[in-house]
């Protein structure tokens, strides 16, 4: 207990706290975030050379100490030394936990005490001295310190700064009252044992400490929660101060979860606990644990998260320097006039009251509603659940072990029920319940690739539709790339995009980046536009612990052809679909023929930016002319489309083989689009050299902007295979040019509005391509498709679907 007390008894924690708070003060604003952190990491060296200093100054005074803690004063100065080496040697680890680098920080902590741990037990074991421990301990401590120093430079994180660092100043302010809360904070956490130590024989303090069982890992979850969540509070108050509480709700429910089980299970289990661990000569301990479990129930509510948010370290200590005071009044007073159980009583109920002190703080600073911050509901129905479960599991626990005995095998078996229970039942149904009170107004959008294409030009226009309509918030995950092809990432630098791109075949840690992202963005809802998003997006939604929803657009069934794998794969996957979203009514009577529950499935279609009509003639020759030079008096067909088998590139080649010899000399044959079947462009190319009048057949290659094609175009043409809701014809009809389409399911919605031709039949489409040029038929914007299709309408109608869920 004095050895764990030393590093805050060293004024240095201050130091790393401030990690958290200067993360999200700095957020936007990466040069002064690189100050405060480079004053940080150069105090907290500093003050660890003065620490090592003094204490290799006073080794000599140290006789002349009261030996509290060691017999030999050499003990004390190596643990000192140490301790000094503690907080500068966790900068890296604490970076990255500010930062949502939770994983790494937690990789590299672990590593670290778990080789400090074994050096420690080696050191024990082989030289049987205490000597030896403390000296394992500061050599492993001095590693990682240098490593710290390597990977913060290395990193670029801060470097060694205090002269003329505009920081310096502030970083000190904020962490010396923090240094000091931290020394308060240890008669206030440890007083009730530094004083019964005093009045209590040996044996007696011995129950009292055991039965104060301190559960590391509780500990450890309460400070991470408290740390992940300070740059985000401290950002979001920055930004926005009247939604910010959301951020203080969704930590305590967080904390709430797995706290209040695991206080609520070591009170029912204290017996066999203490039995198991201390055995049965020590029964007043199981009394001291089931009182100081409630301790575990206080860490859901955060004491000083928003003035730590605020830089408002000083309020800090001052709540800490009044609390302890009152807390180690009581102490004494129950300690030298009553007994144990009324210091633990004392001691339990300060803790209470500073948490609730700094919970009424900040309502009335923030004038917020103690309703709007705490979940209430939702800790009463966690709390009666885990009581229930609680008081089965243990009553179970006592029949067996009264008929059979083996308590410790009762306690383990009854114990991994009552959690699994818990989390199998309640958690998953405590997480949808709480879905819409956390209600985070962003969706992340999944897609296998984000090449230049329909369905991406769909996602840009749904992601730009949503940003300007302002209600929800579009985030973009792409997972996969294909090598030396074209994508639109430009076109979304208003949106933000996340890009992961993963290994061949199936990849686990692609749907764990999901999730990762989800929980830095506070994203409930993810949005998949192909198969392979969806089977991603439910492996997401299982490793969160079905806290996302997903939403599932079909776009096509094209990927049925592949074989019937790919129909198994659809039927399994969007069983956990949260919305399932055909974009024609005719993907869903195909979702219906094939035994998908048509409950989940709503038709929205998807809308298009319509472009403007070039004004005149000669303004679009001149478009012409800037797209492809020497070509501006010629008529142009244009082909509108990826690169890829059933998209009807080499279907059009044969239409164009079949016009007469004098339509072909005054058209020129336009295919733009990215290739996206890796080979297909160099067959595409083939026939173009094998095709009639070759020298007026353009592949114009992708775009990152189609509108000025279809400007410049005078007729647009698809002889596609399969479609799910084309977007191009209904640009082209919007233009009022000419629009001739293979005469499938996907072009159906166009009849009455453009030539349709049978997809078999080449001839007939080439003789509707010829009557249109040597005719040409005047045509106005079909005013109700354009409304049924534009971006607004199909930007409401997934507002209405998010809301929904």
């Amino acid at each position: 207990m004095y050895a764990a007390t030393v590093p805050w008894m060293l004024f240095s924690s201050g130091f790393s706290k401030g990690i958290y708070f200067w993360g999200g003060h700095w957020r936007n604003n990466q040069e002064e975030r690189y100050n405060a952190f480079s004053a940080t990491w150069s105090y907290q060296i500093c003050w660890s050379v003065i620490i090592i200093v003094l204490t290799a100054l006073a080794f000599p005074f140290l006789d002349y100490f009261p030996k509290f803690l060691f017999t030999e004063p050499i003990y004390v100065a190596l643990l000192v030394a140490s301790m000094a080496m503690n907080v500068p040697s966790s900068m890296y680890e604490e970076y990255c936990v500010a930062h949502g680098k939770t994983k790494s920080a937690g990789f590299f902590g672990a590593f670290w005490d778990i080789f400090r741990t074994i050096a420690i037990i080696a050191a024990a074991l082989h030289y049987q001295s205490i000597l030896a421990v403390i000296i394992a301990n500061a050599v492993i401590l001095l590693l990682k310190l240098l490593m710290n120093v390597f990977l913060t430079l290395k990193h670029k994180i801060a470097t060694f700064s205090l002269r003329n660092n505009p920081q310096a100043r502030a970083v000190w302010n904020y962490a010396f009252p923090s240094s000091a809360t931290a020394v308060l904070a240890i008669l206030f956490g440890y007083g009730d044992q530094f004083i019964l130590g005093y009045y209590l024989a040996p044996a007696q303090f011995a129950l009292y400490s055991f039965g104060c069982l301190s559960i590391p890992p509780l500990l450890v979850f309460e400070q991470s929660v408290n740390k992940v969540m300070i740059p985000h509070f401290t950002h979001a108050m920055a930004e926005n101060v009247r939604t910010a509480w959301k951020h203080m709700r969704f930590a305590i429910m967080d904390l709430g979860l797995w706290l209040i089980p695991s206080a609520i299970g070591l009170f029912f289990f204290a017996g066999p606990i203490t039995r198991l661990l201390f055995t049965d000569k020590y029964p007043e301990t199981e009394y001291f644990l089931k009182m100081y479990s409630t301790y575990y129930l206080f860490f859901v509510i955060p004491f000083d998260a928003w003035e730590r948010a605020q830089g408002r370290t000083s309020w800090i200590l001052k709540a800490t320097g009044i609390f302890a005071a009152l807390s180690v009044t009581s102490n004494l007073i129950g300690a030298k006039f009553f007994n144990a159980y009324v210091v633990l009583g004392g001691f339990l109920f300060w803790q209470f009251a500073i948490r609730i002190y700094g919970l009424y703080t900040m309502k009335k600073r923030l004038a917020w509603k103690y309703s709007e911050t705490l979940p209430l509901v939702f800790l009463v129905r966690c709390f009666i659940v885990c009581i229930a479960l609680g008081y089965a599991t243990s009553w179970l626990v006592t029949q067996q072990t009264e008929l059979y005995g083996h308590e410790v095998i009762a306690m383990l078996v009854w114990g991994i029920a009552f959690w699994v229970i818990y989390v199998v039942t309640f958690v998953p149904w405590s997480l949808r319940k709480e879905r819409r009170e956390r209600n985070s107004k962003k969706v992340l959008i999944l897609t296998q690739y984000l090449n230049i294409g329909g369905l991406e030009r769909m996602i840009y226009n749904l992601s730009n539709g949503l940003r300007k309509q302002g209600e929800w918030e579009p985030q973009v995950f792409v997972y996969d790339a294909i090598p030396g092809v074209s994508t639109m990432d430009e076109s979304f630098k208003d949106i933000k995009l996340h890009r992961y791109n993963k290994k061949t075949g199936f990849s686990l840690k692609t749907g764990l980046s999901i999730v990762k992202v989800t929980r830095q963005e506070g994203i409930d809802q993810i949005h998949a536009h192909d198969l392979g998003a969806l089977i991603y997006a439910v492996m997401a939604k299982f490793f969160s612990f079905g806290r996302l929803r997903v939403i599932f657009t079909l776009h096509s069934v094209v990927h049925f052809k592949k074989g019937p794998k790919h129909e198994r794969y659809e039927k399994i996957f969007t069983l956990f679909a949260d919305k399932i979203i055909p974009v024609s009514e005719q993907l869903q009577n195909i979702y219906d023929d094939i035994g998908i529950n048509k409950n989940k499935t709503t038709v929205i279609e998807n809308g298009v930016p319509f472009p403007a009509k070039t004004n005149s003639l000669a303004e679009k020759n001149k478009l012409k002319a800037q797209l492809i030079p020497g070509k501006e008096n010629l008529y142009w067909i244009m082909c509108l489309a990826r690169l890829h088998p059933g998209k009807g590139q080499l279907e059009a080649l044969q239409i164009w083989n079949l016009l007469p010899v004098e339509i072909r000399e005054k058209t020129l044959l336009v295919f733009v689009g990215g290739e996206t079947e890796l080979g297909y462009a160099k067959i595409i190319e083939a026939a173009r050299a094998q095709a009639k009048t070759p020298e007026h057949i353009v592949l114009a290659g992708s775009t990152l902007e189609p509108t000025p094609w279809l400007q410049a175009s005078d007729l647009l043409l698809s002889a596609s295979l399969q479609e799910g809701l084309p977007l191009a014809p209904l640009e082209g009809l919007a233009l009022e040019i000419p629009v001739v389409l293979s005469d499938i399911p996907g072009h159906g919605m166009f009849k009455g509005f453009a030539k349709l031709f049978p997809v078999d039949n080449f001839t007939i489409g080439s003789e509707i391509i010829a009557a249109l040029i040597n005719n040409p038929e005047t045509r106005q914007k079909p005013e109700a498709l354009l409304n049924r299709f534009s971006i607004e309408r199909m930007t409401q109608d997934y507002v209405k679907a998010y809301t929904e869920l």
